[in-house]
């Protein structure tokens, strides 16, 4: 097991920076997943939301 020092706990560093992603796009419909009310798409980031 690894030894823990006193003087490397807490840290008080600050939080790396997060890279805010490009917005996704419709690639395209996917028609057996429609309602009556909602069509639904696969996004270019894989996602399938409603809208």
């Amino acid at each position: 097991m690894r030894e823990l020092k006193a003087e490397g706990m807490p840290r008080n560093d600050l939080m790396p920076s997060s890279a805010k992603a490009a917005p996704a796009k419709r690639v395209t419909d996917l028609p057996g997943r429609r309602t009556a009310n909602a069509k639904v798409f696969e996004l270019s980031g894989g996602r399938h939301p409603a809208g």
